[in-house]
């Protein structure tokens, strides 16, 4: 796709509309619903699937065949957000009618996911889980895609937007420890994991739902594109889009590292519980990969403001590819080697939360000066739509691989039904370790490889912003 050159230098007053400086109050009023939506999403991703064949004892297969239908409704429900967020009309923006919209079904829909009825079994239990992952997936999208949108348009500069995303990550954080410490401790108990789940999914039901209200009450408007156009229909912005070669090579980059880490959250409690056996670190083993990725996001930000961030993005994969290949060697009682895995794959995680997402509102600068249309919400889309495919079917390999291999569920002892759990075959560990350190491993050290390519550089960046600044002058 070609970027069309343009001469004239915008005025004084147009570069600092644009630029879009963002007070802290701002930044932090934008960033607070991340607690409880992170919060939230962290037990599904991490969470569910354990609960799913140890608690309510559905099968993996069945679990991973839902997760993976929600990913095809996804195909439909993303880029529709995208498309219609970009679309819209109102007093309040573009962007924030549909981020309130998602408070309510987001509640909801996570009190059906981990509060199914007791007397539930069967094809009975499947049907709700399948309506209960559905909705909540559609209402996150619903939250997530014009949000990050709106973020995208609150500023123009590379560095605000930098602070703005690293903030909004380091604010999301907070959910993810919460997630690890307190969800990820009160389900180990078997015996009272369904009652702590209810109460865990009601709490925080209402704690997102209240604090998404007040961050579109406080968050101040999205600033305007410097054409101002609208995309008329969802075909031509997909094609829009997957056209735009800077886009086109990101997307396929992000696919290919979501599909390899897609599983590793979720295989961490079977990962502590039967290959290193110490079921009691599964918190301290989630904490000490999130940790990491917390504490570099600051300094992730500052090396992307001194240097190109493609190229640090792109040590970061190569770094995520050495962490996650330390667990190929993992063993009974090696905590101490999934430790120094997770030190390095999660600071380099941090990465891409931070300036990746910032990379990627240049993108959208890009298409903007191509098409005269500002597309946020499409092309934030497209990203989800990837990520999400990519760990579905992720999650459907998992839940497939852990059947063939010949997963043993815990068992029901006694009158109580108390669950114990089975030991698992070598074959059944192999299959973890692959799944947790092989395909990651190999997933960024190929997004590597093609990342290199990357064209999108500072300086190009800032042309495109002198061009956008200048044709909003005129």
């Amino acid at each position: 796709m070609g970027i069309p050159r343009v001469a004239a230098e915008p005025s004084a007053d147009a570069t600092a509309a644009a630029s879009g400086q963002l007070a802290w109050s701002a930044v932090l009023a934008y960033s607070l619903p991340g607690i409880g939506t992170s919060f939230l999403f962290t037990l599904m991703t991490v969470l569910f699937m354990n609960f799913g064949t140890d608690v309510l004892l559905v099968s993996s297969v069945a679990i991973g065949n839902i997760l993976l239908a929600c990913k095809v409704w996804a195909a439909v429900a993303d880029p529709l957000a995208g498309f219609l967020s970009d679309r819209t009309r109102s007093r309040f923006g573009r962007r924030k009618p549909w981020v309130l919209a998602s408070a309510l079904p987001i509640a909801l829909f996570s009190l059906m996911l981990w509060a199914p009825p007791q007397e539930l079994a069967g094809s009975g239990l499947i049907a709700w889980l399948t309506l209960a992952v559905f909705g909540f997936y559609t209402a996150s999208t619903l939250f997530e895609v014009p949000n990050l949108a709106l973020g995208a348009q609150l500023s123009y500069d590379p560095r605000a937007r930098g602070r703005l995303f690293g903030t909004r990550q380091l604010v999301r954080s907070i959910g993810l420890f919460g997630a690890f410490s307190i969800g990820a401790t009160a389900l180990e108990d078997l015996a009272t994991a369904r009652e702590t789940a209810r109460v865990l999914a009601l709490s925080a039901g209402i704690f997102t739902a209240l604090t998404i209200a007040l961050s579109m009450w406080a968050t101040p408007a999205e600033l305007q594109g410097a054409g101002g156009g609208r995309p008329e229909n969802p075909v031509r912005a997909v094609r829009d889009v997957w056209g735009n070669p800077h886009a086109r090579l990101l997307l396929t980059v992000y696919f290919i590292e979501m599909f390899a880490i897609g599983a590793v959250g979720t295989l961490v409690p079977y990962l502590t519980r039967y290959v290193i056996l110490m079921p009691g670190r599964l918190s301290e083993m989630l904490i000490v990969y999130v940790l990491p990725a917390v504490v570099s996001i600051p300094a992730w930000v500052w090396l992307g403001n001194r240097y190109e961030k493609r190229d640090v993005w792109l040590a970061a994969m190569v770094m995520a590819a050495v962490g996650f290949s330390l667990l190929l060697f993992l063993s009974e009682g090696g905590w101490v080697l999934m430790t120094v895995s997770s030190l390095l794959a999660g600071t380099a995680m941090g990465c891409g939360q931070s300036l990746g997402v910032a990379l990627k509102a240049e993108i959208v600068d890009a298409d903007e000066l191509a098409t005269g249309q500002r597309k946020d919400g499409s092309y934030f889309a497209a990203w989800s739509f990837v990520g999400k495919l990519g760990g579905a079917l992720m999650i459907w390999v998992v839940g497939a691989a852990l059947g063939w291999a010949g997963y043993a569920a815990p068992l029901p002892i006694g009158e109580g039904g108390a669950l114990v759990d089975q030991p698992q075959t070598e074959l059944v560990k192999n299959t973890l370790r692959m799944l947790v350190g092989g395909i990651p491993a190999l997933g960024f050290g190929l997004g590597a490889f093609l990342f290199r390519r990357f064209a999108l550089t500072r300086d190009e960046h800032a042309r495109i912003r002198r061009a956008l600044d200048a044709r909003a002058e005129s």
